[in-house]
């Protein structure tokens, strides 16, 4: 593609459906996922809170929505709208609702994150500044999908920049906030026994590489909406509510795994066990057994914090 092609010389369909079309693909991919980690979370935490039963069902209930209105749109841009180069250019209410529906499935997440950082760390300052990230996230989606209601027409977009540059910058730095307390966390709890704190660096790793994947992606989208005059942004756009879904169901299903040296991890939680693999001596045995507690949620309650058992 020409650097200096315009605008103009593009289809009527690769403006923005074009990129619809590669965004809906993932998030129908990633809905897949998450289907099957919505099945794992309620046939092996059934005695989970009920509260927390009924925020994941809200969570998959506002992500299904989420694929549907973004699939009923493309049908009708692409099938029933055809050649419809007027109707192909501007935006309709399905479309409206997708940055909405992101915004509040995103801030959702961050608001059960932030809800764990109160309980791990005990700081009611830390979670509230989450949670203003959170608000802040939900009120830019939501007054982007005010303006495009207003303003319909995908080439006049960049004209509210200011409402979506709130919307991304207050979800990644969320994202950021979040992973920042949690690795801090770890890193000032480790124990000085060499195999235990090898395992809290890779729990550290994954927590990093889950944390930062949608900041990344908010960022990303950001780039591309303030810089490209083709709607590429949408791309990520139109799956990035998923990867916060599967980021907390993650998080959700890797809790009280079984087995030697197993390693219990999410963005919010984790649980390193190291056994004894061949027989010891009591003492010896009682001072290798150790678990760093940064959310265990056993199936009758929920316990936060860090603990040895000796």
């Amino acid at each position: 593609m020409h650097p200096t092609r315009s605008i103009q010389s593009y289809g009527p369909a690769e403006v923005a459906e074009g990129p619809m079309f590669i965004g809906f693909f993932m998030n129908v991919l990633l809905y897949g996922i998450m289907v099957n980690q919505t099945y794992l979370y309620f046939t092996q935490y059934r005695r989970d809170k009920t509260w927390t039963k009924t925020f994941v069902a809200c969570i998959f209930f506002l992500d299904t929505l989420n694929t549907v209105f973004d699939f009923a749109y493309l049908y009708d841009s692409l099938i029933v709208h055809f050649d419809n180069v007027p109707f192909l250019a501007r935006a309709d209410w399905l479309f409206t609702l997708d940055p909405a529906l992101t915004a509040i499935i995103a801030s959702l997440v961050q608001l059960f994150y932030a809800w764990r950082v109160k309980v791990l760390t005990g700081s009611v300052w830390l979670m509230a500044s989450v949670v203003i990230f959170a608000l802040a996230g939900v009120a830019g989606g939501i007054a982007t999908s005010v303006e495009v209601m207003r303003r319909r027409f995908f080439q006049e977009f960049i004209r509210f920049e200011d409402v979506v540059i709130v919307w991304l910058v207050a979800e990644c730095l969320g994202d950021i906030l979040i992973t920042t307390i949690l690795v801090y966390h770890l890193k000032s709890h480790k124990t000085g026994l060499e195999e235990t704190d090898i395992l809290v660096d890779r729990i550290i790793r994954m927590t990093v590489q889950t944390g930062l994947a949608t900041a990344i992606c908010a960022t990303t989208d950001l780039v591309l909406y303030l810089t490209q005059p083709i709607a590429y942004h949408l791309i990520l756009n139109f799956f990035l509510c998923k990867l916060y879904t599967n980021s907390l169901l993650s998080s959700l299903n890797s809790r009280n795994l079984q087995g030697a040296g197993s390693v219990d991890s999410g963005k919010t939680g984790l649980m390193v066990s190291k056994r004894a693999s061949m027989p010891v001596p009591p003492s010896e045995f009682r001072r290798s057994s150790l678990f760093i507690d940064v959310e265990s949620i056993r199936v009758s309650d929920a316990e936060l914090g860090v603990r040895q058992q000796v």
